[in-house]
């Protein structure tokens, strides 16, 4: 009897000893990582297994939210990690964009890093100045003020700066001397980019891009002797409001809705033979603002306001 109780034991033990060496699940380990961070506040620890659920779990939602706190450790570690807490909540930005809460999240932190950094305000009266681009950049700000569009014209693809880091991308890299990238606009969400590519069959079209290169298309075909330039989306992000010119034989314009989902057009106004630089909607989506010259003077501009249903 006292035999089989210790051949009992030993098995209990060698069982208990196999089974600690069991890989830990992802979940397991980002639970580990969040107490040495918050429990223990061994950070340093935290971020090396936040890490490594990064590196060993193909759930992209765990993924996104170990990134997250990766920074989040930087950000607690002060501000001589402040350069890799930005760049840790950038990547959230970046690798996992379907991530809706940790990306939103993920930008908060950084405007909010980035304003700590900022220099101290100005004195009353006085005005600063940074310079963004050097020439028309033929582009947007987001609307969250993290990133702005622009075209590379050194060989006319589309590219993106970070003015939180104050670095530049290209999302295409296609362009050629006959091809290039005209005016692009960032959606309501800083997801995506709508923006116009003049195309080897001399024809501009309108494409779709996600801020982070991937899932380009072609939205609306370009029409021959028809420019088409993006300049604002809806508030709902579902339409985008563009000029539509025609350059020959006889010039014409119209403000036009491109439907983002499947790229219908829509006519919303006939303009004549002058094309606006600008357009924009309305906060509740009601109403459209635009430049527009007078009928005699090509360098004088007015603002025109026109109903979304007219």
């Amino acid at each position: 009897m006292k035999r089989t109780f210790r051949l009992l034991a030993i098995f209990l033990l060698i069982y208990a000893s196999l089974g600690s060496l069991a890989p830990q699940s992802g979940y397991d380990q980002f639970q580990k990582a969040l107490a040495k961070e918050r429990v223990e506040a061994k950070l340093e620890e935290a971020i090396a297994l936040y890490q490594k659920v990064i590196e060993g779990t193909k759930d992209e939602s765990l993924a996104a939210n170990a990134q997250l706190r990766i920074g989040i450790c930087y950000e607690k570690l002060g501000q001589a990690r402040v350069k890799q807490a930005l760049e840790a909540f950038q990547k959230v930005v970046d690798k996992y964009p379907t991530q809706a809460d940790a990306v939103k999240m993920a930008r908060e932190k950084l405007l909010i890093l980035a304003k700590a950094q900022a220099s101290p305000p100005p004195a009353a009266r006085s005005l600063t100045v940074r310079k963004l681009s050097l020439s028309d950049f033929n582009g947007s700000p987001s609307p969250d003020g993290s990133f702005m569009t622009f075209t590379d014209w050194g060989k006319g693809n589309l590219g993106v700066r970070d003015l939180v880091l104050d670095s530049t991308r290209n999302l295409t890299n296609n362009a050629t001397v006959d091809t290039y990238v005209n005016h692009s606009v960032v959606s309501p969400d800083n997801r995506r980019i709508a923006y116009s590519w003049y195309g080897e069959d001399g024809q501009f079209g309108l494409w779709l891009i996600n801020v982070d290169g991937s899932g380009n298309r072609l939205l609306c075909a370009g029409q021959k002797g028809w420019n088409i330039e993006p300049l604002d989306w809806s508030p709902d992000g579902s339409q985008i409001l563009a000029a539509h010119s025609l350059s020959y034989p006889s010039r014409a314009c119209q403000i036009v809705f491109v439907a983002a989902s499947d790229g219908s057009m829509k006519v919303i106004k006939e303009l004549g033979r002058k094309v606006p630089s600008r357009m924009c909607f309305s906060p509740d989506g009601r109403f459209i603002v635009y430049d527009y010259p007078p009928r005699t003077i090509d360098d004088q501009r007015h603002l025109r306001l026109n109903s979304r249903r007219q």
